[in-house]
């Protein structure tokens, strides 16, 4: 690892220790020392925000996170917060983000679904944690049919999981930085060309990455599965940064605990 990534890594460490309430929300108490490793490698330090339950790195350049990351357990699952019943669960402009993150403008006749990267239905456990997964600092321009298709299919696959093995541990975003993707809005945000999810799962010690072309896809979700070694070559970007037993457990994975 390169002397400015090992810097940058620590950057990131050093601002999800000092983010008390966020990681409290982020990692159970008996879990904090996982606040070292179970957010990825950042560009740019000063990107990083923690909000109260997922923290992120936001790329100025394409109006949207590089990486969300957040926990899922099986208490979280089930909860009685929805986005009928609680106020502020609306989309709008991250005020945390120094540089200012798109808008609610640049999505309207865009032909694009304001797509949730941490998913609104992961939160139902807590007001707060709900009403900032629509901050766009959460959100990616997705095509309507991969949003309610495929990517839908992934993310409850991920719940199952939670569900089945309790504890999760999950990176996910958008694949940027072709230079030529569309881009929407006045703040020219980019569509994305594929997305990725991540999930560590420490209770049987296996991870999967998936790895999902932006388009409508009745494919198995095993199509999309892959080791997080191979992920992370995909996408350059080192996902569980220091974690214990980092290369036994991202060179491989079990397909059979992805349903086909």
């Amino acid at each position: 690892m390169s002397r400015l990534l090992n810097r940058c890594v620590a950057g990131c460490i050093a601002l999800a220790l000092t983010a008390a309430a966020a990681c409290h929300a982020l990692y159970p108490a008996e879990s904090q020392d996982a606040a070292s490793w179970a957010l990825p490698a950042c560009i740019d330090s000063s990107a990083v925000v923690h909000h109260y339950a997922y923290s992120l790195e936001y790329s100025e350049a394409d109006e949207q996170p590089r990486w969300v990351a957040y926990m899922l357990c099986r208490s979280r699952l089930d909860g009685p917060y929805s986005r009928n019943n609680t106020r502020g669960c609306q989309f709008r402009a991250d005020d945390a983000i120094g540089t200012k993150s798109s808008s609610p403008a640049d999505y309207k006749r865009s032909g694009y679904s304001r797509g949730h990267l941490v998913p609104a239905a992961d939160m139902k456990w807590d007001s707060t944690a709900l009403v900032e997964t629509f901050l766009l600092s959460n959100i990616s321009p997705q095509r309507a049919d991969f949003n309610s298709g495929v990517w839908n299919r992934i993310e409850m696959q991920v719940r199952r999981w939670a569900e089945r093995y309790d504890t999760l541990y999950i990176v996910t975003g958008p694949l940027l930085g072709n230079g030529n993707e569309e881009r929407i809005g006045d703040n020219c945000v980019t569509v994305p060309d594929a997305f990725y999810k991540a999930v560590y799962i420490p209770s049987i010690q296996q991870a999967v990455g998936f790895l999902v072309a932006h388009r409508q896809s009745k494919d198995r979700l095993r199509t999309f599965a892959m080791s997080i070694d191979e992920l992370e070559a995909h996408i350059g970007i080192d996902l569980f940064a220091g974690m214990p037993d980092e290369a036994a457990i991202e060179s491989t994975f079990d397909s059979r605990i992805v349903e086909k």
